[in-house]
């Protein structure tokens, strides 16, 4: 059996993160999303196709046809294809693109390539001839919903329906045949402009029986915020092993994962969980409250307290800072006595810009997110929600309350 993942998306919900960097390669656990849905992959399938977007349109889609060749090295039971789109036109088109992997193929999965699907998921969907994945949700006007018959059978899906239909959202995760590619009249632009893989699938259900099938743990990853829930919802799928050094001094009061390489230094104080990854340096005195999810080669130093938060690789925060339900990027460097506030003053949600519109995240508490390559000055402070974008700098003490993009 064959599997398409579908990783041409832009990703401009994650920005800044995705302005250096695929939707699919951001790490959960220090791992990358395409990385979990492989492993879930594994033994139902012997092929991935992956659709990606031309490199010499957006140089970042290298990084995904680079590291999957490097992952071919060591997984020898799957067989790895990319199919290459000039541009991203919609799911719908990026499958069709697949057509001469997958017309002769009875059944083949698809996924979609910024969510995170669990094996126990994708292995109850094989036991169906043709199904797709969903979960209840309370807000369904915000999601492509899913029309079942009395059987639990697919009749249609409506996206983002402005009145009730129904509240079982579909995950983006199907078993198909190659029937769909009789279709062609349905993949016409959707009012966004796009060609969707959901009236596809729709026209599909009209002849042949499309289980609906209950997700155990689907993890969208939509804006930068879930990668912090995300992170905490995959705690109990890691192991946690300490391979690296921990000096006498250290108090750990949780589940510690350090990676070869890394250091805890004598005074660092640890409570909740807490992902380390290789090379890393921590402490003397730190203190971090988990989840916390270090990626390899990053350092937090003295006098550093760092509280549900990413910090991605090779990024450094030396000493007397202060950082809380944020994301930090690759190769970020934060200046002493910083401070990422993360609750506004009047107690409601924080709220920040996705595209130009301000947008809820819902969370009480949230800091700030930083891409790839930013120099934050000594006694910078970042007011809660706010972005930067890779490569800026902010100034000795500087007040950071809007988003900074050049």
């Amino acid at each position: 059996m064959k599997a398409v993942i579908l990783v041409a998306g832009k990703g401009t919900r994650m920005e800044p993160l995705t302005v250096t960097l695929p939707k699919c390669l951001l790490s959960v656990l220090n791992k990358p999303i395409l990385m979990w849905q492989i492993e879930s992959l594994q033994g139902l399938v012997n092929e991935i196709i992956l659709v990606v977007r031309s490199p010499q349109t957006d140089p970042t889609q290298q990084a995904i046809i680079d590291y999957v060749q490097n992952l071919q090295l060591s997984i020898k039971s799957i067989k790895f294809n990319f199919v290459v789109v000039q541009e991203a036109l919609g799911t719908g088109d990026a499958v069709w693109q697949c057509k001469e992997y997958l017309i002769d193929q009875e059944r083949f999965f698809v996924l979609y390539g910024d969510d995170v699907y669990i094996a126990e998921d994708l292995r109850n969907l094989f036991q169906n001839q043709f199904a797709i994945l969903s979960q209840k949700v309370n807000d369904p006007e915000k999601w492509g919903i899913l029309e079942v018959d009395s059987q639990n059978n697919l009749i249609k899906i409506t996206e983002k329906p402005i009145e009730f239909v129904g509240n079982l959202a579909n995950c983006g995760a199907y078993i198909l045949g190659k029937q769909l590619f009789t279709y062609q009249k349905s993949l016409q632009r959707s009012p966004r402009g796009e060609f969707e893989l959901t009236d596809l699938v729709s026209e599909f259900a009209k002849n042949f029986q499309v289980q609906v099938v209950p997700a155990i743990k689907w993890l969208p990853v939509s804006y930068p915020w879930h990668l912090l829930e995300t992170s905490k919802q995959l705690l109990d799928r890691i192991d946690f092993l300490v391979e690296g050094e921990i000096e006498t001094n250290v108090t750990i009061k949780g589940r510690l994962k350090l990676g070869k390489g890394s250091i805890i230094k004598s005074g660092t104080y640890i409570e909740g969980d807490v992902v380390i990854g290789e090379g890393c340096v921590i402490g003397p005195n730190a203190y971090l409250r988990g989840p916390v999810i270090i990626g390899d080669k990053s350092e937090v130093k003295f006098s550093t307290e760092i509280k549900n938060t990413v910090i991605m690789e090779n990024s450094k925060i030396p000493h007397l800072s202060y950082i809380a339900d944020s994301i930090i990027g690759n190769n970020v460097n934060v200046g002493g006595n910083s401070i990422f506030a993360n609750v506004r003053h009047d107690g409601q949600s924080v709220k920040t810009m996705i595209k130009g519109v301000l947008v809820d995240t819902g969370l009480r508490k949230f800091g700030a997110v930083i891409g790839d390559g930013v120099k934050i000055g000594v006694k910078t402070i970042i007011y809660p929600g706010r972005k930067i974008w890779p490569n800026q700098t902010t100034l000795p003490a500087q007040v950071v309350d809007r988003d900074i993009i050049s």
